[in-house]
């Protein structure tokens, strides 16, 4: 297993902060990670606004790859392919 996903299970647990958008919109996020069978990580991501408007949520999936490496892959709420369609 790598030493870097070793280091993001290690540091699994909900985390909080503010920040500043690119509009200059301010913004509360909040990260959750989450260790799977000791072998993989979750990562839950998510901003929003004061007023409660989403800025972005995303969700990856962070497992082994070739020895010493980790691969993810993820969906947010920015990809084309995640908003509805209908």
């Amino acid at each position: 297993m790598s030493d870097l996903l070793q280091t993001l299970l290690a540091a699994a647990g909900n985390y909080h902060g503010e920040g500043v958008n690119h509009e200059g919109e301010a913004f509360t996020c909040t990260v959750s990670l989450t260790a799977l069978f000791g072998k993989a990580a979750l990562l839950a991501f998510s901003a929003r606004t004061a007023q409660g408007i989403n800025l972005h949520q995303e969700h990856g999936l962070i497992v082994p790859a070739a020895p010493g490496q980790v691969s993810m892959t993820s969906v947010n709420s920015n990809m084309p392919f995640a908003q509805d369609w209908s």
